[in-house]
């Protein structure tokens, strides 16, 4: 979504199921640049069947396989174009021209 500061209004720019969260955003006068980690069904089952008991530390070897997949998404701030531009980005930052 993107929000206009000014007037309050908030327009969907982009729209997808699969995905489980943005870790990082960063926005530039013509595109919103997104990394989004996609849903981890594989990690959910797991836990939930007992494969993995619930506090597990995120450095457990047992967990490697279940390291989600992130895609770095270029979406252009009209909505009309969405560009999956790279896989296993972790973050972004945009900074100003000069």
């Amino acid at each position: 979504y993107r929000l206009n500061l000014v007037t309050s209004a908030i327009q969907d720019l982009a729209w997808r199921a699969d995905v489980y969260g943005v870790s990082s955003l960063a926005v530039t006068d013509r595109y919103v640049f997104a990394v989004v980690v996609d849903a981890n069904l594989g990690l959910v089952n797991a836990v939930n069947n007992g494969q993995i008991p619930p506090g597990t530390p995120s450095t457990d070897p047992a967990l490697a396989q279940y390291m989600p997949t992130t895609r770095l998404w270029r979406v252009e701030v009209d909505g009309n174009a969405i560009d999956d531009i790279a896989q296993n980005v972790w973050g972004v930052v945009a900074r100003p021209i000069r």
